[in-house]
This record gives structure tokens, sequence and C-alpha cells, in this order.
């Protein structure tokens, strides 16, 4: 038999995670306002920081990060995380991932204003684009 801790031990997590029973990488998926989206390869023991990191970084004015996962159970995780690239390993702002996360890298309220103006005034640049052609060449 196994006895329950009483309190948790990072330390054994690690153990873990590292032991022959588990392969040594793991791929998780990775989109958005980073540098790389896509697949990647990681280490068994790496944490959203170091997906982040390995995919070039965060862009300019993202938005919030949210982590999916699919529980043992089949039920869906789907948690929001503050980011910061200072934080420890294994803590609410840093997890550890497994494999088949996803990680989305949303955008900043700025980026979806502009994305809305820029969709709205595309028409009509275009048209005062056409007109000032069609005068240089007028004249």
């Amino acid at each position: 038999t196994v006895n329950k801790l009483n309190k948790k031990d990072k330390s054994l997590i690690i153990k873990a995670m590292r032991q022959s029973l588990n392969p040594k990488f793991i791929e998780v998926f990775i989109y958005g306002r980073v540098e790389k989206e896509g697949l990647i390869k990681l280490s068994n023991v790496a944490t959203l920081n170091d997906a982040i990191e390995f995919s070039g970084g965060k862009l300019p004015l993202s938005g919030k990060i949210i982590l999916g996962r699919i529980e043992g159970d089949g039920s869906v995780l789907k948690r929001t995380i503050k980011y910061k690239k200072s934080s420890k390993k294994g803590t609410k702002s840093n997890p550890y991932l497994m494999q088949g996360d996803i990680i989305s890298i949303g955008s900043s309220s700025f980026n979806k204003v502009s994305a809305v103006i820029n969709e709205v005034t595309s028409p009509i640049s275009g048209l005062v684009n056409t007109i000032l052609l069609f005068n240089v060449f007028n004249d």
C-alpha cells in the first residue's frame, strides 16, 4: 500500500515525471500571439513559460493566456493564467505542462479594436486610393 502525504511535495512530482515510465518529451500545441505557432516538443518537466519561450515569446499587446487540457477522466480543464515571466516552476502562473496541452495566447483589447477599425475602413480606403490613382493618371 501507498500512504497519502499530508502535504504536497513538489520534488516527488518532478521525480515521478522524470521516471522511465513517462516519456522524456511531451508535445503541446501553442497558438495565438506568439512568434511561432504550432506543435512543439518539450522536456517532460516543461512549464508554461518554457513553452512560450520555445515559441519565440509573446508578441506585443497580447492578451490573456488560456491553458486547455483533457484530464484522465475525460473532463476538460480550461484555465486562464496570469503570465509572469519570472514565475517559479509549478506555480499557478507557470504550471507544469502535460502531453497534449493546448496553450492559447489571446489578443489584447487594443488589437481587437484595431482589427475592427481596419475591417470597417478597408473598403473606404480602397475606394479613396482608387480615386487618387485615377486622378494621378488623368492629370
